[in-house]
């Protein structure tokens, strides 16, 4: 009986130390230039210190980038953290396909969850679905 306290005991332990190495810790953790792909371009979305961020936004067969610049802020919650934006372009609809006034579309406030990919410890902003950003 004792044998199996201590199998439960370290799954835990290990199921816990998982979760705790799968955040993001600060905001400094999170600064850098992260790349979303989708099928009809792709978006670079740089953190820079002191909470400000640029959005470079590229689409294929547009020889003009869109670009955006606005503030960040991380927020630490639990399980996972999140990042606000503001003056935040969004340009692809829930689908993932380009929206048709994607040039003249307002800019507004944006919440991305942070998530650590589990093994690779890569850093991605938004849902594991197209048009996610990925940190390099």
């Amino acid at each position: 009986m004792r044998r199996s306290s201590y199998s439960k005991a370290f799954v835990l332990v290990l199921f816990m130390s998982m979760l705790t190495g799968c955040s993001v810790s600060s905001s400094a953790e999170l600064q850098g230039k992260y790349v979303a792909h989708y099928s009809f371009g792709s978006e670079e979305l740089i953190l820079k210190p002191g909470g400000t961020y640029e959005q470079i936004i590229h689409v294929k067969g547009d020889p003009e980038p869109i670009v955006s610049v606005g503030t960040w802020t991380y927020y630490r919650d639990w399980p996972q953290g999140r990042v606000e934006f503001t003056n935040f372009r969004a340009i692809a609809d829930m689908q993932g396909n380009l929206i048709k006034k994607y040039r003249t579309t307002e800019t507004g406030n944006a919440r991305l969850p942070v998530e650590r990919q589990f093994l690779v410890g890569r850093i991605r902003l938004g849902p594991d679905v197209q048009g996610t950003h990925v940190k390099e």
